[in-house]
């Protein structure tokens, strides 16, 4: 699993394209109860730190919350430790100290793009 119960994260898949980029926390283990088929492993219920994210009802119907149920394989942790950061370890350290605040934002969102390419795009 990528994530654990207090972890704050970041929305990297997924079916909703506009969920992808943002920042949550990792509230507690979602249980199956027959409303998902169980086939895309661990879940949790997360909660937006800000804006209202996409989610749908059990009928298919697209609404917005606050919290809602993310599959662990569409989460990354956001940690403070020693330990090599996944995006580091795939992209490599990058060089951010001498740039501009705009060219810094252009390379976040290439390796953030890079990323996504990497991992097929998960919906």
């Amino acid at each position: 699993m990528n994530c654990q119960q207090g972890d704050l994260a970041v929305i990297v898949g997924g079916q909703y394209a506009e969920n992808w980029g943002r920042l949550v926390m990792v509230r507690e283990a979602y249980n199956f109860q027959g409303i998902w088929d169980g086939d895309c492993g661990p879940a949790w219920y997360v909660e937006s730190e800000g804006d209202k994210l996409y989610t749908e009802t059990v009928s298919g119907r697209p609404f917005r919350m606050y919290r809602v149920v993310v599959r662990d394989s569409a989460l990354r942790p956001i940690r403070n430790d020693d330990g090599i950061d996944e995006m580091v370890r795939i992209a490599g350290r990058p060089n951010y100290a001498d740039a501009e605040p705009a060219t810094r934002l252009q390379q976040l969102r290439q390796a953030v793009e890079e990323f996504k390419r990497s991992q097929g795009a998960t919906r």
